[in-house]
């Protein structure tokens, strides 16, 4: 693949985030790389086993997760994307910058993943669709996440809907730990209770 063009960041300014154009991107549909960067060390901190990705895009987040797996010498990745174009795209980018690693690559929907995948998922990054299949796609790996289990879900901001009207609700409904981020476009990080045992 031809070297990427790196932009400033294309979101508009908001109260909790007013200077976006100090983060950068690809174009206006990936993930910031700031953020792809913090996806790449979540992996390498947290040591999953089964990482999934709803939404692959171009790959840019698919390439990070992988590298953490392939650093922690630990894991599989499960992705996917509804569009043949990101499936292709995704796939000519892992297969030049990382060679032939092992994963798996669906065109199918978030839902759709989430059901094949097999439990317990340890770490999962939702990044498909409008808000609410995003918050659908959180209440159908509820199950299937690990206690301690974390999932990072984007475009969270403020500029939206998604934190407030759509997530907040459900993140309530399934007592999970949350964490927002004010990057431009926002990342929530959200967290299964773990199962705790006296020492």
């Amino acid at each position: 693949m031809s070297e990427e063009k790196i932009i400033p960041e294309v979101c508009i300014a908001t109260s909790v985030c007013p200077e976006p154009w100090r983060w950068t991107c690809y174009d206006d549909m990936a993930t910031e790389i700031e953020v792809l960067d913090f996806l790449y060390a979540l992996v390498v901190m947290l040591k999953p086993k089964v990482v999934i990705e709803t939404g692959c895009y171009h790959g840019h987040g698919t390439e990070q997760l992988l590298w953490g797996i392939v650093d922690n010498k630990l894991g599989e990745l499960y992705t996917c994307d509804v569009g043949w174009e990101s499936i292709k795209i995704t796939s000519e980018r892992i297969l030049d910058k990382l060679g032939e690693q092992t994963y798996t690559l669906l065109q199918c929907s978030g839902l759709d993943l989430i059901t094949q995948v097999p439990a317990p998922i340890d770490l999962a990054f939702l990044d498909s669709g409008p808000d609410e299949i995003r918050t659908n796609e959180l209440r159908a790996l509820y199950p299937k996440l690990a206690p301690g289990g974390v999932v990072a879900i984007h475009d969270t901001g403020v500029h939206g809907f998604l934190r407030e009207k759509y997530l907040a609700p459900v993140v309530a409904e399934l007592d999970l730990q949350a964490i927002c981020f004010d990057t431009p476009r926002g990342l929530t990080l959200v967290r299964k209770r773990p199962t705790i045992y006296p020492i």
